[in-house]
């Protein structure tokens, strides 16, 4: 799975652990892709932002809490479903 972390996100693993810290240690282990851009290469975008939640997804691509994210990499791959 390929993530966009939103700077929020990224840097709450950093002070807090928790589910963010969760998906940065994902992508240690190679369970997931960080993407630095969105456009067509991310399958989700990972945000605690309301304002981004309240879009619902952004060029199709699905916008999601931390939580979320955890919850669709813990399906087998051919079980995500982004939009």
């Amino acid at each position: 799975m390929r993530l966009v972390l939103d700077t929020n996100t990224a840097l709450s693993d950093l002070i807090w652990q928790g589910v963010p810290g969760q998906l940065i240690d994902a992508s240690v282990v190679g369970r997931v892709q960080l993407i630095r851009t969105v456009p067509l290469l991310a399958d989700l975008i990972v945000s605690g932002d309301d304002d981004l939640l309240a879009l619902g997804n952004f060029q199709g691509i699905a916008i999601v809490l931390a939580r979320e994210a955890m919850r669709r990499l813990q399906e087998p791959e051919g079980q995500w479903d982004t939009p």
